[in-house]
Order: structure tokens, then C-alpha cells, then sequence
């Protein structure tokens, strides 16, 4: 189903979705190019920051030099899904696809991309590259080469419904930990981390901030306990605040949106304590732009005050967006004292404190592989995973059969030596070879520890009411 999404996806924007003279506004509705040249971005940011953002260079632009021009967004169904696309693009043509930047969606797409030499390099003027650190918590917020931009800082938690918890009879989360507990089993929301760079992001978290063994055993549970796993990150906030889902792993604009909008008392968000990092979202200019010039100007126009004003600025307020509040953090660093009463309330990110060197080489390197290992062994098998973990928790969570349930087979040293040329054209048949292996493999070590579980004599009753479908409000 996925891939028929992104077939159809990509047939649209071929077919004239997103075609040079029109824009695509927060509405959904099409509006002519006021003139005849467009600048075409390729984004999986939501309608909101597409709005303010093409909206904003547009009145940027204008008063620049005068002139009009006109923003072509398009977007394949997710950050995955947009590198899939760029990528079969330059297959095809390798001196261009007819799309001048690549905006949103983490670090790692960015540093394979630039390693594929799909980027065209430009150096922003001094008087605004001055004023964007080099690097933040965990690695470079801007490519040393001028590949990417690092153009604002995301932070990642967990959002919960404090009235379903109530009811339920369960504390609201602290941990990445929480989210594995027997007692949330049905109660969680996740994103696919095959589609949502933000839910692999969460995942790539946890495996850091635990290690590969214990981050794999949180994982495992986390992926019994989910109801579902959404193509799109953005859904599940919205869950959580209807209480479709107790609790999920979220991006910290999607959290923040949702708490604006149900409120405090509702609903909250927690970044686990020394266990979560920041992360940009960059942007970068692609190899063989079509208005190269443009391209630069709304690069220039995203990392200066006028722009980094949009991500954190109330609408109605001088220099802030028009219509939507963003909720995100800049990547220029005197805001956060500059603006203080305008901000959103949160620590400064670059002050960030851990307990765990994040590798952001790391992340690249098993990206794709992790992908593929969190949809094989926890997604794709739920049907035997689920059952395993209630058999596990009825027999008091015995830690033999525990252990096989959550145990992943493949080492950390594996993965990483796999990942180097996991999504390499030429490794497409041994690929779809190890993922049968895996799916097996997966199938086979849930039934053993269902059946292991179920010969355990059992040592509490279930803790916890099954939901007979929907969610409470």
C-alpha cells in the first residue's frame, strides 16, 4: 500500500501536481504565478510552514528587487518517500530534475545526498552565517562544505493525554521507558520511520541513548504496546489529543501545535530527561537547480532574521508569520535572549544537556537498515509480536522468555557493516533476500517466546483493561 501512495504520489507531480505558474496554498487551493518564473521546492514540512514560508519569501523577494515570482511545492508523502523520488530523478537525469531545493526533513537524507554529489554548494554572505553556530548538541548544524543549512533546531518527546491516563489509571511518562510498559498495550501512536524521518528519529534516540541491547528491548515492547504505526508523523498528536491513543513519540512542533490547541490541562509533552537530543532540518540547493538565483535568494531568506523570525514569532506580530504560529526553535542564537516573552517557552536548545554522546555519523550510516530492521521485526510482525507480549505479561513477564521476545538478532557491528551499502542499486536482490530472512526470523523467535510464556506459570492477572475500540474522551 505504501508503495502504490508513492507511486501515485509521484505520477501526480509528473502528470502537473505542482506544476510550474501555480502555488499550492495552505488550503490546498492553486494560485496562479503572479509572473512567469517559480521557484519549485521539494518538502515533507506541513501546509503551515509551506504557507508562511513561500508567502514570506514571495513579500521578501518583492521588496529585493522588485520583482514577482511565485513558490511550486511539492512533497512525494514524507521525508522517505522525497529522497526516493530525488534520487530516481537523477537516475534518470543526472544533470537535473527540474526541482531547486530540498527543504525539512533531519540530517541524515542531507549527508547521503551530498555524499551522492546531488547538492549544489553555496556559502552564505558572511553578515548571516556569523550569526548560525557551526555546530549544536550532536553535530554540524551546517555542512562544512556548504551543502545544507541547518535552518531550525527540533527536539523529540513524548505527548500524552493526561484524562486518558487518569482513567486509566496510569502515571503520565517520563521515560522512552514508559512507552514500553505492559500497562500502555494498545495505548500507544507511533509513526512509520519507513515514511516519518521524525519517527525514525525517536528510534535512532532510544538505540543511542540505551545502547544497541537494551535499546532494542524498549523498542520491541514499544512496538507491542503501539495500536498502529501512521505514514505520517503529524497524525499522531492529533490522536492523542481526541484520545484515540494514550501517548506517542513526537516531534516537538506536532506537540506543541496540539497543546496550543487542546491546552495544558489536557494534554502534555515531556522531553525524557538526559535521553533526548535536537536535530536540524536543512535545506540545500539541488544539482542542476533551474533558477539557481532564486534558489539562493530563499536560502538566504530562511537563514536571516527575517525568516528565522517566521518559526517562532506569534502571528500579528511585526516581523512574524501571517497567519500560523510554527512553534520552532531558530537556529539563530540572540533570539533566545532577544525574544524571551515571544519564544515558546522552552530552554535554549544549544544548552541541551544528555547523558549520551549522540553520533550523528552513526545515524547516517544505519539509517536505511534501521528502516528496514524496525519494519521487518516490529511493524511488519505485529501479528506475532502482540500476541507474544500479552502472553509475556500474563505470565508475570518471566525474563527468559522475555529475553527471547525482545532479543534482535543482529548486532550492532552487523547492522552498521549492512547499512554501508544497504541502499545501493546493485544490492536490490540480496536485500529483498535478507528481509525474507528477517521476516522468518521474526515470526519464528515471537511464537517461541508466545510459547515460552504460555507454559510459564502465570504470576499476576492482566494489569490493565484491553480498549474494546476507540479511545476515551
Amino acid at each position: 500500500m505504501r508503495m502504490l501512495v508513492t507511486i501515485a504520489c509521484a505520477a501526480l507531480a509528473l502528470a502537473g501536481c505542482g506544476r510550474p505558474g501555480a502555488e499550492v496554498t495552505a488550503s490546498g487551493e492553486r494560485r496562479a504565478s503572479p509572473a512567469g518564473e517559480e521557484l519549485v521546492i521539494i518538502s515533507p514540512h506541513n501546509e503551515y510552514i509551506r504557507y508562511e514560508f513561500g508567502h514570506g519569501f514571495e513579500r521578501w523577494y518583492r521588496d529585493q528587487t522588485g520583482k514577482s515570482i511565485a513558490v511550486d511545492w511539492r512533497d512525494m508523502g514524507g521525508t522517505s518517500d522525497d529522497v526516493k523520488y530525488i534520487r530516481s530523478g537523477f537516475g534518470k537525469s543526472p544533470e537535473g530534475i527540474g526541482i531547486d531545493l530540498f527543504f525539512g526533513g533531519g540530517v541524515p537524507p542531507y549527508e547521503q545526498l551530498a555524499s551522492e554529489g546531488l547538492f549544489q554548494p553555496y556559502q552564505l554572505p558572511q553578515d548571516i552565517l556569523g550569526r548560525v553556530p557551526a555546530r549544536y548538541p550532536g553535530g554540524n548544524l551546517y555542512d562544512p562544505a556548504f551543502r545544507y543549512y541547518g535552518t531550525v533546531l527540533s527536539s523529540f518527546g513524548i505527548l500524552y493525554n493526561k484524562e486518558v491516563l487518569r482513567r486509566l489509571g496510569i502515571p503520565e511518562p517520563r521515560s522512552w521507558e514508559d512507552l514500553a510498559a505492559p500497562e500502555v498495550l494498545s495505548w500507544v501512536g507511533m509513526g512509520d520511520p519507513r515514511s516519518s524521518g521524525s519517527a525514525l528519529m525517536v528510534f535512532e534516540i532510544i538505540l543511542q541513548a540505551y545502547g544497541w541491547e537494551k535499546g532494542w528491548d524498549i523498542i520491541t515492547r514499544l512496538g507491542a504496546n503501539s495500536r498502529y504505526f501512521t505514514a505520517s508523523a503529524a497524525a499522531v498528536p492529533k490522536d492523542v489529543a481526541l484520545g484515540e491513543v494514550a501517548m506517542g513519540g513526537a516531534i516537538d512542533f506536532y506537540a506543541r501545535t496540539a497543546l496550543a490547541r487542546s491546552g495544558p490541562e489536557r494534554l502534555g509533552f515531556v522531553l525524557p530527561a538526559a535521553k533526548t537530543v535536537v536535530n536540524p532540518d536543512p535545506i540545500a540547493i539541488l544539482k542542476g537547480a533551474p533558477h539557481l538565483e532564486l534558489a539562493q535568494g530563499f536560502v538566504r531568506f530562511v537563514m536571516s532574521e527575517e525568516g528565522q523570525r517566521l518559526w517562532f514569532l506569534r502571528p500579528g506580530v511585526e516581523g512574524g508569520p501571517q497567519r500560523y504560529q510554527l512553534l520552532r526553535m531558530p537556529v539563530i542564537v540572540d533570539f533566545y535572549t532577544r525574544y524571551p516573552e515571544l519564544t515558546l517557552g522552552s530552554a535554549n536548545p544549544f544548552e541541551l544537556k544528555t547523558d549520551f554522546p549522540y553520533d550523528d555519523a552513526v545515524a547516517i550510516r544505519r539509517r536505511g537498515i534501521l528502516a528496514d530492521l524496525l519494519g521487518t521485526f516490529v511493524i511488519e510482525a505485529q501479528y506475532e509480536l502482540v500476541p507474544a507480549w500479552k502472553a509475556c505479561i500474563a505470565a508475570g513477564l518471566p525474563p527468559q522468555a522475555l529475553a527471547e521476545l525482545t532479543h534482535m538478532p543482529i548486532s550492532e557491528e552487523e547492522a552498521l557493516a549492512l547499512g554501508e551499502k544497504w541502499g545501493q542499486p546493485a544490492q536490490v536482490e540480496s536485500r529483498v533476500m535478507t528481509l525474507t530472512e528477517w521476516s522468518k526470523t521474526a515470526a519464528a523467535k515471537y511464537r517461541q517466546a508466545r510459547l515460552s510464556c504460555s507454559t510459564s506459570r502465570p504470576r499476576r492477572p492482566s494489569p490493565f483493561p484491553s480498549p474494546a475500540g476507540g479511545g476515551l474522551r
